[in-house]
Protein backbone atom coordinates (compact mmCIF):
# COMPACT_ATOMS: atom_id res chain seq x y z
CA UNK A 1 0.00 0.00 0.00
CA UNK A 2 1.12 3.59 -0.56
CA UNK A 3 2.18 6.03 2.14
CA UNK A 4 0.63 9.41 2.85
CA UNK A 5 2.86 12.19 4.19
CA UNK A 6 1.05 15.33 5.39
CA UNK A 7 3.26 18.30 6.20
CA UNK A 8 3.11 22.08 6.64
CA UNK A 9 3.64 24.01 3.40
CA UNK A 10 6.82 25.50 4.87
CA UNK A 11 8.48 22.06 5.05
CA UNK A 12 7.10 20.54 1.82
CA UNK A 13 10.20 21.15 -0.30
CA UNK A 14 12.48 19.81 2.44
CA UNK A 15 10.40 16.62 2.67
CA UNK A 16 10.50 16.19 -1.11
CA UNK A 17 14.28 16.66 -1.09
CA UNK A 18 14.80 14.20 1.76
CA UNK A 19 12.56 11.57 0.16
CA UNK A 20 14.60 11.84 -3.08
CA UNK A 21 17.83 11.58 -1.09
CA UNK A 22 16.97 8.77 1.34
CA UNK A 23 14.37 6.78 -0.61
CA UNK A 24 15.18 7.29 -4.30
CA UNK A 25 13.51 4.02 -5.32
CA UNK A 26 10.11 5.19 -4.03
CA UNK A 27 7.88 6.89 -6.58
CA UNK A 28 6.80 10.07 -4.82
CA UNK A 29 4.08 12.48 -5.92
CA UNK A 30 4.02 15.98 -4.49
CA UNK A 31 0.29 16.65 -4.39
CA UNK A 32 -0.13 20.43 -4.32
CA UNK A 33 -1.12 23.27 -6.61
CA UNK A 34 -4.38 24.67 -7.89
CA UNK A 35 -7.61 22.69 -7.98
CA UNK A 36 -7.13 22.20 -11.73
CA UNK A 37 -3.56 20.91 -11.40
CA UNK A 38 -4.58 18.52 -8.62
CA UNK A 39 -7.48 17.28 -10.77
CA UNK A 40 -5.06 16.56 -13.63
CA UNK A 41 -2.67 14.84 -11.24
CA UNK A 42 -5.49 12.66 -9.89
CA UNK A 43 -6.60 11.69 -13.40
CA UNK A 44 -3.07 10.83 -14.46
CA UNK A 45 -1.55 9.32 -11.31
CA UNK A 46 -4.42 7.99 -9.23
CA UNK A 47 -5.73 5.76 -11.99
CA UNK A 48 -9.24 5.07 -13.19
CA UNK A 49 -10.37 3.04 -10.21
CA UNK A 50 -8.95 5.44 -7.59
CA UNK A 51 -7.21 2.57 -5.84
CA UNK A 52 -3.69 3.67 -6.78
CA UNK A 53 -3.82 1.67 -9.99
CA UNK A 54 -3.73 2.92 -13.54
CA UNK A 55 -4.98 1.21 -16.67
CA UNK A 56 -2.18 -1.37 -16.42
CA UNK A 57 -3.40 -2.42 -12.96
CA UNK A 58 -0.11 -1.38 -11.34
CA UNK A 59 0.13 1.12 -8.54
CA UNK A 60 1.24 4.53 -9.81
CA UNK A 61 3.05 5.83 -6.71
CA UNK A 62 4.52 4.76 -3.40
CA UNK A 63 4.34 8.06 -1.50
CA UNK A 64 1.86 10.93 -1.73
CA UNK A 65 3.35 14.06 -0.18
CA UNK A 66 0.91 16.89 0.52
CA UNK A 67 0.20 19.82 2.81
CA UNK A 68 -2.24 20.24 5.69
CA UNK A 69 -4.38 22.58 3.61
CA UNK A 70 -4.60 20.32 0.56
CA UNK A 71 -5.29 17.24 2.68
CA UNK A 72 -8.21 19.07 4.29
CA UNK A 73 -9.63 20.28 0.96
CA UNK A 74 -9.15 16.96 -0.88
CA UNK A 75 -9.83 14.50 1.92
CA UNK A 76 -12.69 12.97 -0.11
CA UNK A 77 -10.18 11.95 -2.79
CA UNK A 78 -7.69 10.68 -0.20
CA UNK A 79 -10.40 8.45 1.30
CA UNK A 80 -10.34 6.35 -1.88
CA UNK A 81 -7.06 4.78 -0.82
CA UNK A 82 -6.04 2.21 1.75
CA UNK A 83 -2.85 3.77 3.07
CA UNK A 84 -0.01 1.67 4.46
CA UNK A 85 0.97 4.45 6.82
CA UNK A 86 0.10 8.09 7.27
CA UNK A 87 2.84 10.39 8.57
CA UNK A 88 1.89 13.81 9.92
CA UNK A 89 4.76 16.25 10.46
CA UNK A 90 4.32 18.93 13.12
CA UNK A 91 1.68 16.66 14.65
CA UNK A 92 1.35 18.90 17.70
CA UNK A 93 -0.50 21.38 15.43
CA UNK A 94 -3.46 18.99 15.23
CA UNK A 95 -4.61 19.87 18.71
CA UNK A 96 -6.24 23.27 18.22
CA UNK A 97 -8.19 25.62 15.98
CA UNK A 98 -8.23 25.01 12.23
CA UNK A 99 -6.00 21.98 12.77
CA UNK A 100 -8.80 20.20 14.65
CA UNK A 101 -10.73 20.18 11.37
CA UNK A 102 -7.70 18.57 9.77
CA UNK A 103 -7.45 16.02 12.59
CA UNK A 104 -11.11 15.11 12.11
CA UNK A 105 -10.62 14.78 8.36
CA UNK A 106 -7.48 12.64 8.70
CA UNK A 107 -9.27 10.34 11.15
CA UNK A 108 -11.60 9.33 8.30
CA UNK A 109 -8.75 7.86 6.23
CA UNK A 110 -8.12 4.11 6.20
CA UNK A 111 -4.53 3.42 7.29
CA UNK A 112 -2.66 0.45 8.70
CA UNK A 113 -0.48 2.74 10.81
CA UNK A 114 -0.30 6.41 11.72
CA UNK A 115 2.70 8.36 12.92
CA UNK A 116 2.75 11.87 14.33
CA UNK A 117 6.10 13.63 14.19
CA UNK A 118 6.71 16.57 16.49
CA UNK A 119 9.62 18.41 18.02
CA UNK A 120 7.38 20.18 20.50
CA UNK A 121 7.18 18.74 24.00
CA UNK A 122 3.70 17.78 25.17
CA UNK A 123 4.28 19.43 28.56
CA UNK A 124 3.83 16.08 30.36
CA UNK A 125 0.09 16.43 29.90
CA UNK A 126 -1.75 13.14 29.42
CA UNK A 127 -4.87 14.90 28.11
CA UNK A 128 -2.80 16.63 25.42
CA UNK A 129 -1.27 13.31 24.37
CA UNK A 130 -4.65 11.60 24.21
CA UNK A 131 -6.06 14.41 22.06
CA UNK A 132 -3.37 13.71 19.48
CA UNK A 133 -4.06 10.00 19.48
Amino acid sequence: PPYLVVVPLSTLSAWARELRKWAPSLDTITYTGSALSRDLLRKHEFGKDSKCRGASGKRRFDVLLTTFEIALVDVAHLRNFKWGCMFVDEGHRLKAGQASKLASALETLVTKFRMLLTGTPLQNNLKELLNLM
